[in-house]
């Protein structure tokens, strides 16, 4: 064990005695050092709840499957067994981790980005598609959107896709050259990550979403948030895509197509599925999430047991999971099967 880890060790211990804490909230980073913290501070008795901020298996997923990522997910399984709370950002992880037994585990969004009552919605009189996240080829798959605009200018040629964020150098380089070999440096725009990108959202007509995998997606909040069609792939792991979506099959890429034209052309439709988008953020809304995070809060305080919200069945969770890895790795279900009983 590094020193590091027995100086933290010492500074909570430290903390907990000197500013009487009466519980440590953690969130995981994939990390074997967080797990050595939640068992340390279990064994002090302190108070622990835990939030799993991505889904179920990423760890063995990221990093091109090392093994050693292997072993801190078995970590998790065993640290999380003994915590007083577990909040995930799913129903179907909240499953997931039940059936490894896992401690009072409830589903709790994330909170909102921007303050729906505080933000101007978008008009969608612009013909400007966005897409944000980090550039990544396996989850995000920027490419695939690239690829599409060669499509989407045969149609209108004034279509714009802002691609926004960044990510792997030599991801980025592949999708410049993609640019310029599909003639698409007029109609795609590569614009780096922003610490203010409402004008963004608030200046596109639609959002596009082309990943292989995604547990949560603040970036669909967002946009939500902003009254923007948000037109995927559909995937059945995040609770955001349950409404308020335009939904395309998985790689349906001639789909994607038809469902984006149709939106930048008809006003009506756009308008409509603007107001589905912010109904369905109706129930994410922050001060919902701050009630969602007081009671289990003062559940663990007062050493109740927390009641969580009804999920989808162990067996649809796992159908689901199968699903999400399938595109990734089909043999890391596989190892799900042999390690979710630690």
């Amino acid at each position: 064990m590094s020193n590091k880890t027995e100086k933290k060790k010492y500074q909570l211990i430290k903390w907990k005695r000197d500013y009487q804490i009466d519980i440590f909230i953690l969130q995981e980073h994939w990390a074997l050092e967080n797990f050595i913290l939640i068992n340390f501070l279990r064994e002090k008795n302190a108070k622990v709840i835990a939030i799993q901020h991505s889904f179920f298996l990423f760890p063995l997923i990221q990093n091109k499957f090392k093994k050693s990522n292997e072993n801190v997910l078995r970590e998790s399984i065993k640290s999380y067994k003994t915590v007083n709370a577990l909040v995930c950002l799913s129903k179907t992880d909240m499953q997931l981790w039940k059936a490894t037994n896992a401690q009072n585990v409830v589903y709790i969004p994330n909170p909102l980005t921007f303050d729906p009552n505080e933000i101007q919605v978008s008009n969608l009189t612009s013909k400007n598609i966005i897409l944000v996240g980090r550039l990544d080829k396996i989850f995000k798959q920027q490419h695939v959107a690239v690829e599409m605009m060669s499509q989407i200018v045969l149609t209108d040629p004034e279509v714009q896709l802002q691609i926004i964020g960044n990510g792997d150098a030599e991801y980025a380089s592949e999708l410049k050259q993609l640019v310029l070999d599909l003639n698409l440096s007029g109609n795609v725009q590569f614009i780096p990550f922003q610490k203010n990108i409402t004008q963004y959202y608030q200046n596109a007509a639609a959002m596009w979403v082309t990943s292989s995998m995604e547990g949560y997606s603040m970036v669909v909040a967002e946009a939500k948030v902003f009254g923007l069609p948000v037109i995927a792939f559909d995937l059945e792991y995040p609770l955001l895509w349950e409404a308020g979506m335009t939904k395309v099959d998985y790689m349906d890429r001639n789909g994607m197509v038809r469902a984006t034209v149709e939106i930048l052309n008809n006003k009506t439709l756009a308008l409509e599925l603007q107001r589905e988008a912010l109904r369905s953020i109706e129930d994410i809304y922050t001060h919902k999430t701050v009630q969602k995070w007081k009671r289990v809060i003062g559940a663990v305080m007062d050493n109740q047991p927390i009641t969580a919200e009804s999920g989808v069945s162990t067996e649809k969770a796992k159908k689901i999971l199968s699903s999400q890895l399938k595109v990734i790795n089909p043999d890391l279900f596989a190892l799900y099967e042999q390690i979710q009983n630690i």
